[in-house]
């Protein structure tokens, strides 16, 4: 009963999707899972973990491992620590795909106005950088889940002038 499917009529886009499933969450944390993700068995466990290790961070993000397209570990994406804290400028500076480890306290995913659905390609980075304004970051340095490289991701199929307009 923890998990609901959101069914919609027609296609209405990552970022809306994501909204209608906020708004449905009744629990204090959230985690966003992309269909070409895993989470690893220890994630909640190890994200409540550190929130309650570091209590004035509202989320904790972690490290990861890349996979190939057959869905096979590649590599650890972070060989050294990442920052915690007052992550703000770090992530201003364009670090990206904190959102896909992330663990975050609804109440200010809430407040930080869930994912901005004009940002149609950068709804995570977005979300994360708002994030680093409202509360401090805590990091994760194990990896916690695993992130699909391939082709036909929607990342990749992004074409130079689409990337610019974003």
């Amino acid at each position: 009963g923890w998990v609901h499917g959101i069914f919609h009529d027609e296609n209405i886009g990552i970022p809306k999707n994501r909204n209608s499933a906020l708004r449905m969450v009744t629990g204090a944390y959230i985690a966003v899972l992309d269909g070409d993700d895993r989470l690893l068995p220890n994630f909640i466990e190890r994200h409540l973990k550190a929130l309650a290790e570091n209590s004035d961070a509202g989320c904790s993000y972690g490290n990861r491992y890349q996979m190939d397209t057959m869905g096979q570990r590649i590599r650890v994406r972070n060989v050294t620590a990442e920052p915690s804290g007052d992550v703000f400028a770090y992530i201003a500076a364009g670090r990206m795909g904190i959102l896909r480890s992330l663990m975050a306290r609804y109440d200010l995913v809430r407040v930080a106005g869930y994912f901005d659905e004009s940002f149609i390609h950068h709804d995570g980075f977005i979300l994360s950088l708002r994030l680093a304004k409202l509360t401090k970051f805590t990091y994760v340095p194990e990896p916690v889940m695993e992130k699909r490289t391939h082709q036909g991701g929607f990342s990749k199929t992004i074409s130079h002038q689409e990337r610019i307009r974003c």
